[in-house]
């Protein structure tokens, strides 16, 4: 298509620029009427606007380069701050294409030699055998990170590569400063040396292999479905954490190769222009983090999802939650949902009459104050756990509202009798039409039974050795102990006594719950109640 920029004649560029700065001609359109590249086109523009016609002029002697001055440019252009052609022109550099071949090298690993005859290495410093030893070490236990090994020691690229070739091929000895006259013990290493060379080289891989392992644990490594944006946080996310076996900051280096991804590539993502939904997922991850820390890392995906679209401007899947969980490594602290328990047929299925003949149970009543459910729980506290309480508690079944709750030392037919008392007195005296219980003793004493009904209220139970049938009161047992007292250890009865009634509050009307439409209990009652009114 073209010719190399070199064999253009001075009159030919000027010829060019002036079609694009006075005949308002753009670059492409100079490449199909006259076929010069039009990236030529922009080279030739921006050295004549920066240097003038001077900028034009062939070069009477080929350019050369230290490898200092190349590894300057790269490490710029890898910061993500600047492009090819801006520090081409703020370099002199003729050709944008130069430093696209040392960028290349770089992060591929390999060497950015100098070319020709150039001025000394401004980063190069003066060291002994021992540290150069050291140094070889290191760099071969961090798999050969040259760069890092240029932080790491103060010292040039040329050195560290010149001193790993070295010592892989002769050993100590291939490092002896053999310059001028030899000294008496140079290359004659003591033994507390070795030692404490070894010792050097042992942390330094420690130190590379606990990085490594960091890396592998990270969410998104070797995960195919993982995306791209994902692989890329997790390596900003390890180069903001301390590795404990080297008191820095974890490699980027490392986790860029074992991610699979360039130096380069996470350096251009690093300086993206950020995203409406990438936004919205920083968002989201803040308030997952802040919700489960303040709630002990009780909930999971549907739960979570749940809060997140009642609670926020934003609505997610349950896909979007759990990458954003994975992302930040954030699990569930609590067991897992486990199958249903096949139920054993009882002959006598009519004393439970929120059972169904289909083997299923009629646990969704249509309005409050239909159908309450009762139960009594232990609850340990003290020093050594071996305080108890039992704990009784009045449910709706519509909108599984906690209405009433009393604890005493046991089970007993007074204790669930002043339960379902304070029960009707919080409800305004409102009597639902049913209760149901299991067959404990204070469920099936005369008490109990006599006072419901006096208040014209139908008692049902459930069938021997089927806790499946009082399972909305076993259902709140477990998330108060589980999501709750787990994490609240109490002294004494008064301190129990406080945070049963936190627990309680919390469950009513903080905790969200998929069943009621994403809403609390006392939310979902409220609702109803409005309805009926």
């Amino acid at each position: 298509m073209g010719r190399k920029g070199s064999r253009y004649t001075l009159e030919e560029k000027l010829f060019y620029i002036g079609l694009v700065r006075e005949g308002g001609w753009a670059p492409w359109a100079v490449q199909r009427e006259y076929g010069v590249r039009h990236n030529q086109v922009r080279q030739w523009l921006e050295r004549f606007e920066a240097t003038g016609v001077d900028g034009l002029k062939p070069r009477s002697v080929h350019q050369k380069y230290a490898e200092e001055f190349k590894l300057e440019i790269v490490q710029k252009y890898l910061a993500g701050h600047t492009s090819y052609s801006v520090l081409a022109r703020e370099y002199g550099i003729p050709d944008n294409s130069v430093i696209v071949r040392w960028v290349s090298l770089y992060t591929s690993g390999q060497p950015l030699q100098t070319t020709g005859r150039a001025r000394p290495m401004k980063d190069g410093r003066n060291t002994t055998q021992i540290e150069r030893i050291e140094i070889a070490q290191w760099t071969i236990a961090n798999d050969y990170n040259y760069g890092a090994a240029m932080q790491q020691f103060k010292i040039s690229y040329g050195q560290v590569y010149a001193w790993v070739k070295k010592f892989k091929q002769g050993g100590e000895s291939a490092l002896e400063d053999r310059r001028g006259k030899a000294k008496k013990d140079n290359g004659q290493l003591t033994e507390i040396e070795r030692l404490k060379l070894e010792n050097k080289r042992l942390q330094a891989r420690l130190a590379h292999v606990s990085t490594e392992a960091a890396v592998l644990k990270a969410p998104g490594i070797g995960k195919k479905e993982c995306w791209a944006d994902e692989q890329y946080q997790t390596i900003q996310q390890l180069a903001q954490e301390v590795n404990p076996d080297a008191g820095k900051f974890y490699g980027i280096s490392t986790a860029c190769r074992m991610m699979g991804v360039s130096r380069a590539a996470y350096y251009k993502w690093t300086h993206r222009k950020v995203t409406v939904h990438e936004q919205e997922n920083q968002a989201i991850r803040d308030y997952i983090i802040e919700l489960e820390e303040k709630n002990h890392y009780i909930f999971g995906v549907k739960r979570l999802m749940t809060y997140i679209n009642a609670e926020t401007q934003y609505h997610v899947s349950h896909g979007r939650v759990r990458r954003i969980m994975r992302l930040v490594g954030i699990r569930a602290s609590i067991r897992v949902a486990k199958r249903d328990r096949q139920v054993e047929k009882k002959a006598f299925l009519l004393v439970n009459k929120l059972y169904t003949v289909n083997m299923g149970h009629a646990f969704h009543p249509v309005a409050p104050n239909v159908v309450w459910v009762t139960d009594c729980s232990e609850i340990t506290y003290g020093k050594d756990n071996k305080q108890r309480l039992r704990l009784s508690a009045v449910k709706d079944l519509h909108d599984h509202s906690v209405i009433a709750w009393c604890v005493a030392p046991t089970e007993t037919a007074d204790l669930v009798t002043k339960t379902m008392k304070l029960a009707i007195e919080n409800n305004d005296g409102i009597k639902p039409d049913t209760v149901h219980s299991d067959q404990g003793t204070a469920y099936t004493s005369s008490t109990y039974n006599t006072f419901l009904a006096g208040e014209g209220i139908t008692h049902i139970m459930s069938r021997p050795g089927t806790p499946g049938d009082n399972s909305p009161m076993e259902s709140l047992w477990s998330h108060l102990k589980i999501e709750r007292f787990a994490f609240e250890h109490c002294l004494s009865e008064l301190e129990m006594m406080k945070r049963i009634e936190a627990a309680i509050n919390w469950y009513n009307n903080e905790r969200r719950q998929e069943t009621l439409n994403g809403m609390t209990p006392m939310t979902y009652r409220n609702h109803a109640v409005k309805k009926t009114a």
